[in-house]
């Protein structure tokens, strides 16, 4: 059996039943939805080994006892090999019943598996400690940081034999929320939506994905194209007012495009391409509204340009590091800097 107190959902997840199996499986942190995943993988796997629903139990800790798990531990099972007992938010347990629970955790009985959940649990206490050493002890918590997503992307990307794109799943990162139930929940929409390829680009990411997220930034692009500040400080402080960090990532994102192509513009005219050749030669990534490219074209000479380039840097780095509440800030400042002459 193998054992460790620094087992991550993501390395468990990918390591059962080959890496790790045992009598004690004890999943705990604040990530619900990622303990309810390896739940029931566990759960599925013990079945399909030939555990039975006679040979199965499932308790709430703040509605049972220490008397009622014990008598079942000690009970072999009725007619698979072992019992399987799952015991969910173990930490709102009594804490006598924990007390007595303890043993069983030091010295597991082979015919036994344990089910265990808990929220974020005193490292310090003795069923804990007893947990963490002998069980398969799995942290569940919810993604920090963009790269942690793109991992968990890659992931499910082989496990699905889909190719995916490093760009498009540092898109799918900085638009979707930092919870994986959602991000499951748009992983699963964007296997459907790419059911017939073998890739998925920013393309599907944005289609399947970031749509109706991006329907503001586009009016956002409109108005700093007019550079409209007033109108585009409006759009950005409703955008940010719920979920502020991944919305602003995921604008700075799309902004950042934004004014790629606006620098495609000028670049081509400075060497003497007229719009029309630009429109059919050198942008079939800009399928709609091209004709407010060219007009952010126009307020927007190269030198502004690269004093957009700036400051969405500026506000990328901000945004990753100071305090939700200030994001909002961040994102007026930025509209500001976007739109000086």
């Amino acid at each position: 059996m193998a054992k460790s107190k620094n087992i991550s959902s993501h390395d468990f997840h990918d390591g059962f039943p080959a890496k790790y199996t045992g009598n004690i499986y004890f999943f705990y942190g604040d990530e619900a939805y990622q303990k309810e995943v390896l739940l029931r993988k566990v759960r599925k796997w013990y079945f399909k080994e030939g555990i039975s629903d006679f040979d199965f139990e499932r308790f709430y800790g703040g509605d049972t006892s220490a008397g009622t798990l014990l008598e079942l531990i000690e009970t072999r099972p009725f007619m698979a090999e072992q019992r399987v007992i799952e015991i969910r938010d173990i930490g709102s347990m009594r804490a006598k019943d924990l007390a007595q629970l303890t043993p069983s955790f030091k010295n597991p009985a082979d015919h036994v598996v344990l089910l265990i959940t808990c929220g974020k649990p005193d490292k310090r206490l003795g069923w804990v400690k007893a947990l963490l050493k002998n069980g398969i002890a799995v942290e569940c918590k919810p993604p920090r940081y963009a790269r942690e997503v793109v991992s968990w992307l890659n992931r499910r990307a082989r496990h699905a034999k889909k190719n995916l794109d490093h760009r498009a799943a540092e898109l799918f990162a900085s638009i979707t929320e930092m919870n994986f139930q959602i991000i499951s929940n748009e992983w699963e929409k964007l296997l459907l939506y790419t059911r017939d390829s073998a890739d998925i680009t920013e393309d599907d990411i944005m289609a399947s994905v970031g749509m109706q997220k991006s329907q503001n930034v586009f009016n956002l692009q409109d108005a700093l194209g007019n550079k409209k500040v007033s109108d585009a400080a409006r759009i950005i402080d409703g955008m940010l007012s719920l979920d502020p960090k991944s919305q602003m990532l995921m604008t700075i994102t799309m902004l950042s495009r934004f004014y790629q192509i606006v620098w495609r513009i000028n670049a081509l005219r400075a060497k003497r391409f007229n719009d029309r050749e630009i429109e059919t030669r050198f942008m079939p990534d800009v399928p709609f509204y091209k004709e407010k490219y060219f007009r952010a074209a126009d307020n927007y000479p190269i030198p502004d340009v690269m004093k957009a380039f700036r400051a969405l840097l500026n506000a990328d780095i901000a945004a990753k590091s100071f305090d939700p509440k200030t994001v909002r800030t961040c994102g007026l400042v930025l509209v500001q800097e976007l739109c000086l002459k």
